[in-house]
């Protein structure tokens, strides 16, 4: 038999209207872009029957501003185990009602707070609309700020290696835990642009970000909007990043937490830098010596002093990572086994207002329990060395990094691939009104923030 294949993009979205019923969304969308998702499999006479082929179908929509721009994820999933009562890993459903009955706090308890994965099948296309990669993984929800938002954050996992020669997906898949990650944009969810511009206008400071890209998501063929695709922290990607091999390369939490126990011992040598760095006069020229040569102290002064001048008040609400080199060598600048650091996300930054005015320009963010309290960080302000690169990497930032051109460059770079994408997303989750005037306003918020950041921020530098 024949199977008829068009344009479905409208108002037939059960999936999406479902999920708003079970969540009791205030919004729901009337309409929106939705492809054709067939599986099929083959049956010979003997009843045998192949493996499930999956193919989704986009007609019409090749020059939408919903994926034109962008790489798409198609997820299919039983819609049971997406949207059940009992039985969907994204809606409240019974862990919420049975928590609502016992009389407990109900923020803490819903479906998509339990931690369950879910079997689903994966298509990825590049943003020349072909298909670089289609396999089966299980989807989970992330449980970050945006979880019980309308847009939740996704992670895909394999229990096995999964093969994605040929596909730009592997850019960002965790060869170490095998998993891919879709977050929302956190705090900046609604415009989007935060991470990206400071992406942009950090890339040639010594210390890693995040390898970040948007990517339009469809659910069973529902769009399900703009997502951030984003690398995993591992040996993996470090090495893609500076151009090293992945087994010389060990990733460490500050804390010393190593994920492959096989390298747990460098975690513990970072734990005793930091406890010698709190626990010693830094003021000695020797004691800084066996400092400098451990870490990268540049790396250092510029994780903090990005996290300060651009006011993160969440800095210590995300798991910070360090990394270096086991063995050196004189190949390149970062093979020296120095510890070097790596970017927290910076979606709260930058007069972000839900970040309920810490991310202001005119904010002492040295007076932030997280700058003031970091001993080791106050321990190295002890030298005058340190202090002297201190202050002249925030004066660098003023006037050359986050200076009023490269900010209007980089906003002009990073919003012209975002906005319709954000605007789709926007109407999709938020609200059917137009998102432009909103947006603009936001962009110009940002600017305003660069343009007065500097007087304020040069001023409390000093004054430390």
């Amino acid at each position: 038999d024949e199977i008829t294949i068009k344009d479905e993009s409208g108002s037939d979205l059960p999936l999406t209207k479902e999920v708003a019923d079970q969540n009791g969304d205030s919004y729901v969308t009337s309409s929106s872009s939705k492809g054709t998702v067939i599986r099929a499999i083959a049956v010979d006479e003997n009843g045998n029957a192949s493996s499930v082929y999956t193919q989704t179908y986009y007609i019409g929509q090749s020059s939408s501003t919903d994926v034109s721009n962008y790489a798409t994820i198609s997820i299919t999933i039983d819609p049971d185990d997406f949207a059940n009562y009992f039985t969907g890993i994204y809606v409240k459903g019974t862990t919420y009602e049975s928590a609502l009955a016992r009389g407990l706090t109900t923020t803490n308890y819903a479906n998509y707070l339990n931690g369950d994965s879910r079997n689903v099948t994966v298509e990825y296309f590049e943003k020349s609309k072909d298909k670089t990669y289609e396999g089966n993984l299980s989807l989970s929800v992330i449980n970050d700020y945006t979880v019980s938002t309308s847009q939740k954050s996704l992670l895909l996992t394999s229990d096995s290696d999964v093969d994605w020669d040929g596909s730009t997906i592997t850019n960002f898949f965790g060869g170490t835990s095998n998993t891919l990650t879709l977050t929302t944009n956190l705090t900046d969810n609604t415009y989007k642009i935060r991470e990206y511009l400071a992406s942009n206008l950090l890339e040639d400071t010594k210390v890693a970000s995040y390898n970040l890209t948007p990517v339009a998501v469809f659910i069973n063929g529902e769009y399900w909007g703009l997502y951030c695709l984003r690398a995993t922290i591992d040996a993996n990607y470090i090495a893609s990043q500076y151009n090293l091999d992945s087994d010389n390369v060990v990733v460490s939490t500050t804390s010393g937490v190593v994920d492959d126990d096989e390298y747990a011992e460098y975690g513990s040598e970072y734990a005793y830098i930091v406890r010698f760095i709190k626990n010693n006069d830094m003021s000695d020229s020797d004691n800084y010596a066996k400092v400098t040569s451990a870490i990268d102290i540049d790396s250092y002064i510029q994780f903090m002093a990005t996290n300060i001048y651009l006011s993160n008040p969440y800095l210590d609400s995300d798991t910070k990572y360090v990394w270096r080199t086991i063995s050196t060598d004189d190949s390149s600048e970062y093979s020296d086994g120095k510890w070097r650091y790596i970017y927290t996300p910076l979606d709260g930054t930058m007069a972000n207002s839900n970040a309920n005015g810490y991310s202001s320009a005119t904010i002492n963010t040295y007076l932030f329990d997280s700058i003031a309290n970091d001993t080791m960080f106050n321990s190295l302000l002890e030298n005058d060395d340190f202090k002297a690169a201190f202050k002249a990497t925030m004066e660098q930032y003023a006037n050359e990094i986050f200076n009023e051109e490269n900010v209007s460059t980089a906003i002009d770079t990073v919003s012209s691939v975002l906005e319709k994408g954000t605007e789709n997303s926007y109407k999709r989750f938020l609200s059917s009104s137009s998102l432009t005037t909103l947006y603009n306003n936001e962009l110009t918020n940002i600017e305003e923030f660069f343009k007065t950041r500097a007087e304020y921020i040069l001023k409390y530098t000093n004054e430390l």
